[in-house]
């Protein structure tokens, strides 16, 4: 009674929500709740808010009746049960979410709930369906189609295990559900509809396979307890086919409006007729013949325009069948009747863009590069960088020294002291760490037992400053890079407690009183920038040349002093180039207008490149070249930043970095006080940096899918010790805008002319509510905003023929515009140059699988690669368009021969290397120098699950040979042990096929399955014989135990009462006794003399799969104590990777390999409950060599003979000593 309801939903949720967890943990299954501590069921269980006509929101009270209501029914009409995986993808203030909690718990089932800035990356959610074995599937149609859209870029075939997906809260395409049967075969797909005033949902409809397709789905049939009524306005029933407005009662009405008794009487009607109340939805439909109710739209979605009844949903679900197009939506806009018209807003599907020949382009900068180079003395520059290099670290030494900070040699100084005593305010933290990490690696101060101490007799070289300072001017005095420049650090070192204190704004010292000056020596009026700024022009006049018949447009971001423009722009003039000069500042664009006045086809704006295009001014897809001067360093996520200004881009748009791409000392103590060099979430943040050095470029670049057309200077030449870098960049896919004609043409053909779209308009994206349903509402203002911004703002292409001319005066007219190009999109997002970023994280969608790019490269969208070497030394191999792969572990690299030899390792059953340890030592040990050592782990667990079960090897095979066959070896050894000699094998047959030279594959304890008349079985039945296999690689709770002994669990500690030998009767007496059928049911059902061991598989049934494995983790001897939770979750990866590898050895049948195999078995054989089914003998593997075929045993067992005792003895054998 206390609360009002502009009260947050959450709270209410959690005050309400308390008795209603009571209420279904005391539920009978008959759906009859249980009165509890004076609770009914009539009584409030939560408060949901949802969107009203008015733009306030309204609290729906809902009951804990009408909410089981629902939640039963879906739950016995889809056999929902413990078994259960629900994904819960929905927000909390969304009311699909209480299915996802209260049904998963009410069947005990489980509740996967993503990452909440994960939430719109398809990547991370088809992750998670994938690892945690996902059944159930719940949300909007705009979800499910970015996931569809994105498995078919994945190039993920099918997922079998997923059994229900249900979709509701806006209009399902109609092609969609066809898309996922074919993903999620064995799924039914259901549309579910009603209210949120009405308990989460009110009416079902099971969408068969092979839907003929109409113009929408049906909207089906009430749930149980729940009534549909379609009347019109007299409140009369309408015969079936005629529309009406939909009416919803039954137990799943909401109780009122939370404290709105005038919105819950207009919404909520008693009929008098039928005696009940009833809610009007704000929907249309009607009934067809078969009492299905059809749903027609919203009632404010169906309009006249020109006196026409216009239907929305029939426009899109036409251009939703355009296979260029990811998404479509048709809006109206226009208040007034006579200014109303059709919008249709299109989202383009990225695809490949078509490479063009740039010999001509590159030796054209190649000249010019030679032209600006020339006279550069480089000798006399390296001086200048190292003396500048010790005047900067004599300055933060003695910074620090003067404030009393290591003037003691025998004590450590602590960061926590330091910050404290040189009085360094927070933003300038990261700084402080930066300046301690130079001192560091420049050994003046040391860092150890948490503190930092000074080494004296370094630290004495940098005392001098005056020295160095006069060093450094006299160095400047024969070179003169820039007096301008230097003066300016010297000011800045003049300065630096002040600086580091925060008491001196680092502005005034860059632009002082106002002037420009300073700032141009920084970025223009010096040696190295007049070197890139003069490649910069070239590569950009080149294309402004190269493109007379079409305009170019040149976008600037973040051209500041303009340093760069300085010289592009004079060398555009008469070219017909369109140049947009864009900052975050007003001061920056007034200082360029002046400089610029000369030049009318300048444009001046805002743009905040870690902003999302779509606020902002420049149209989508419009923009020829970018030009980023020492600017994306700002990003404060460069990954985002990148694909942002993709979106900018017509395909084969040109992007022109000139970037900072080392740790310049100088900067430590000038520049990098600068406001906004902070808050990074990209690689930096992990690395405390600010700049992105060359390795980690060329990985930015590689993961969006970038080429590196042109770059400067070249690694390993004098002038990359300056430490600036340029990049010409395009990307290999882009947004490709169908041709508008066409659609419209198709749209001309199949509905009335008066249902014609006036303007149809392009957009990377949709805009979504946060319930993920397509935002009209912002649709219609941007489109709006848009119309006014183009009043401003000149176009980049003008239409070229008479057929685009007369669409543009259309579109003009409708638009209330003088011009539109032909390329611009209308779609803007504000353009009101707001200073407030608001970052969206959104993920990449990527295109049609590259050929020669792996299935892991294609996920890659803005996710960074976290492995150990990172993208500094993954990327440096020359592998074409592959990066390293997350699966390859380089352990030893090969010096630098034409004779490159490389030894691999593949990981065995639980996909790691740890088996390999000893052999590893050895086999480096003895390498040579020209000798690379390498490993395979399973790498990404959401791709190696993916992948099908019986394609595992094969598959495995040919993703680490193409991988191996890239990196360009003269020789390969492959070894595997367990599983891991069968990818060697498979590895072993795709390199031959390439014409690499396989030196010899060996095989350790790998074992394949018998032929059935090779085994105990052999007299039995093929039928049981195969699902004895079968069933018992698919007993979860076999597998376990299996696993168990691989990472050295105990399984008698863990609890386990049955001993291998007795269980190993038990599988003979199913095998010969129940058909073969060795499930979990199968032994949980055992009686008789079985009696005990059936109780305690029934013990181990009733626990939960995660407490049965933690059982066993907590039984593996640590030395440092317990497992932590991050190793649990390890295990559990491990698990999931050795049950799939350990499936796919039952169907698993070589090829004859015709090269060298080398087999080893092992004397002893591991304790074991399975039959001998598989075997790893002589017999076995001779019959699928063809070459030179080498067998020998090895001492020990499976597991032991890759450990000590029994390695020392069996690596003489396996590396041939």
């Amino acid at each position: 009674p206390f609360l009002d309801n502009t009260i947050l939903p959450y709270i209410i949720l959690k005050i309400y929500s308390r008795n209603l967890i009571y209420s279904i943990l005391d539920a009978t299954t008959e759906y009859q709740l249980r009165e509890i501590a004076g609770v009914r069921g009539s009584d409030p269980a939560y408060i949901i808010y949802t969107s009203g006509t008015t733009g306030k929101p309204k609290g729906v009270v809902i009951s804990h009746e009408a909410a089981m209501n629902t939640i039963y029914d879906v739950i016995e009409r889809f056999s929902l049960n413990r078994e259960t995986v629900i994904l819960g993808l929905s927000n909390l203030a969304f009311d699909l979410s209480v299915f996802d909690i209260f049904g998963c718990f009410q069947v005990g089932g489980t509740l996967v709930l993503p990452d909440d800035e994960l939430k719109k990356n398809p990547k991370h959610i088809l992750d998670l369906i994938i690892i945690n074995r996902v059944t159930v599937l719940n949300a909007v149609p705009a979800q499910m189609k970015m996931l569809d859209s994105y498995m078919d870029n994945a190039g993920i075939l099918e997922i079998s295990w997923v059994k229900l997906i249900i979709m509701s809260g806006d209009w399902i395409p109609v092609g969609l559900p066809e898309n996922l049967f074919k993903k999620f075969t064995n799924a039914i797909v259901v549309s579910m509809g009603g209210a949120t005033e009405c308990a989460i949902w009110s009416i079902f409809h099971i969408i068969p396979r092979g839907y003929e397709k109409k113009n929408s789905i049906p909207y089906g049939k009430p749930l149980s307890n729940q009534k549909f009524y379609i009347l019109n306005a007299g409140m009369e029933d309408c015969p079936d086919g005629v529309s009406g407005d939909i009416y919803i009662a039954g137990k799943g009405l909401a109780k009122e409006y939370f404290k709105d008794k005038e919105m819950t009487d207009q919404k909520f009607i008693f009929l008098p007729r039928i005696g009940e109340r009833i809610y009007k939805t704000g929907d249309v439909g009607q009934y067809d013949e078969a009492g299905i109710i059809e749903f027609l739209g919203r009632s404010d979605n169906q309009v006249k325009v020109r006196g026409h009844r216009i239907e929305l949903t029939e426009i899109d679900s036409i251009l939703s069948e355009n296979k260029e197009l990811d998404d479509v939506v048709s809006i109206i806009v226009g208040d007034a009747q006579e200014d109303r018209r059709i919008v249709t807003v299109a989202v383009p599907k990225q695809a490949e863009v078509a490479t063009e020949d740039t010999s001509q382009e590159i030796a054209n900068i190649k000249n010019k590069e030679e032209e600006l180079t020339k006279e550069v003395n480089k000798e006399l520059l390296s001086e200048w960088v190292h003396a500048a290099n010790k005047v900067v670290l004599s300055d933060i030494f003695l910074a620090l020294y003067g404030k009393g900070v290591f003037t003691d040699s025998n004590r450590l100084y602590t960061y926590e002291e330091i910050v404290k005593t040189l009085n360094i305010p927070n933003k300038l933290y990261k700084l402080m760490h930066r300046w301690l990490t130079v001192l560091c690696n420049e050994k003046i101060v040391v860092h150890r037992d948490g503190g930092y101490c000074v080494n004296l007799f370094i630290a004495e070289q940098y005392k001098n400053n005056k020295k160095l300072w006069d060093e450094m001017y006299s160095i400047e005095g024969r070179l003169h890079y820039s007096q301008k420049l230097l003066d300016y650090l010297k000011t800045s070192s003049d300065v630096l407690p002040e600086l580091m204190a925060g008491k001196e704004d680092p502005l005034n010292l860059l632009f002082p009183k106002g002037e420009m000056d300073v700032a141009m020596a920084a970025y223009h009026d010096n040696i190295i920038n007049r070197i890139m700024n003069g490649l910069a022009k070239e590569e950009i006049e080149f294309l402004a040349l190269d493109n007379r018949r079409t305009p170019i447009r040149i976008l600037e971001v973040g051209a500041g002093v303009g340093g760069t423009s300085v010289d592009v722009i004079p060398s555009l003039d008469g070219t017909g180039a369109e140049y947009y000069f864009t900052d975050l500042s007003a001061f920056f664009l007034n200082n360029a207008r002046e400089k610029f006045s000369g030049y009318e086809w300048v444009k001046y704006n805002i743009f905040d490149i870690n902003k999302d295009i779509m606020e902002q001014t420049i149209a989508p897809f419009s923009v020829d070249i970018i030009l980023a001067a020492n600017v994306l360093h700002n990003a404060k996520n460069i990954h985002y930043v990148l694909e942002n200004l993709k979106k900018l881009l017509k395909p084969n748009g040109t992007i022109i970095i000139l970037e900072e791409t080392l740790e310049a000392y100088t900067l430590l103590t000038s520049m990098e006080f600068k406001d906004g060099l902070t808050g990074f979430t990209d690689e930096r943040a992990e690395n405390n940096q600010t700049f992105f050095k060359r390795e980690q470029w060329e990985g930015v670049f590689k993961e969006h899918k970038a080429d590196i057309v042109y770059q400067f200077p070249e690694k390993g030449t004098p002038l990359e010790m300056a430490g600036q870098t340029i990049y010409v960049v395009r990307f290999k896919e882009n947004y490709i805008c169908p041709d508008k004609n066409n659609m419209l043409d198709e749209l001309e053909r199949r509905i009335p002319e008066y249902m014609i779209p006036s303007v149809i308009t392009f957009l990377p994206r949709l805009p979504q509510t946060s319930n993920d349903k397509i935002d009209r509402g912002r649709i219609s203002k941007w489109i709006s905003a848009s119309a006014e911004e183009n009043k401003k703002v000149d176009v980049a292409e003008l239409p070229q023929n008479d057929l685009e001319e007369q669409i543009a005066r259309i579109w003009c007219k409708e638009l209330n515009i003088e011009r539109i190009g032909r390329n611009d999109n209308f779609y803007l997002s504000g353009g009101d140059s707001l200073l407030i970023a608001q970052v969206i994280a959104r993920m990449r969608e990527t295109i049609e699988a590259a050929k020669r790019w792996s299935w892991d490269d294609l996920l890659k969208e803005m996710m960074k690669t976290p492995t150990i070497r990172g993208v500094a030394k993954i990327l440096s191999n020359q592998a074409g368009e592959n990066e390293q792969d997350k699966s390859l572990v380089i352990i030893k690299e090969a010096a630098e021969s034409s004779e490159k030899k490389v030894t691999v390792v593949f990981h065995a059953g639980t996909g790691t290397l740890t088996p390999y340890n000893s052999l590893i030592a050895y086999i480096t040990e003895r390498s040579q120098e020209n000798e690379a050592v390498m490993g395979f782990t399973f790498g990404d667990e959401a791709e190696y699950l993916a992948i099908p079960t019986d394609k595992i090897f094969e598959n495995l095979g040919k993703k680490y040979g193409r991988i191996l066959s890239e990196l360009g070896f003269t020789e390969y050894t492959l070894i595997g042990h367990c599983v891991g000699g069968l990818i060697a094998l498979e590895t072993a047959h795709y390199l031959k096929d390439k014409g690499k030279n396989v030196s010899s594959v060996t095989l350790l304890s790998t074992s394949i399955p018998h032929k059935k008349e090779e085994t105990v079985l052999a007299d039995l039945d093929m039928k049981i014989f195969e699902t004895a296999v079968q069933t018992s690689l698919y007993n979860e709770l076999l597998l376990e135990r299996t696993f168990a002994s691989l990472i050295d669990a105990d399984i008698k500690k863990a609890g386990h009462q049955v001993d291998n030998d007795t269980l190993q009767q038990v599988i003979e007496y199913l095998i010969f006794n129940n058909g073969g059928n060795i499930t979990v049911q199968a032994l949980c059902s055992l009686t008789g003399k079985f009696a005990e061991v059936g109780a305690e598989f029934q013990r181990l049934h009733s626990m939960s799969a995660t407490e049965r494995m933690n059982d066993l983790y907590t039984t593996i001897e640590r030395p440092n104590g317990q497992l932590m939770e991050h190793q649990r979750k390890m295990l559990n990866v491990l698990f999931r990777v050795f049950a799939q590898n350990f499936r796919c050895v039952s169907s698993y049948i070589p090829k004859v390999y015709t090269g060298k195999m080398r087999v080893f078995d092992c004397e002893s054989a591991i304790a074991n409950f399975f039959p001998s089914l598989f075997s790893e003998d002589k017999k076995t593997w001779e019959q699928y060599a063809q070459g030179e075929f080498l067998f020998d045993t090895m001492k020990g067992d499976h597991i032991s003979c890759m450990n000590s005792p029994y390695i020392e003895e069996n690596v003489k054998k396996i590396l041939d000593l």
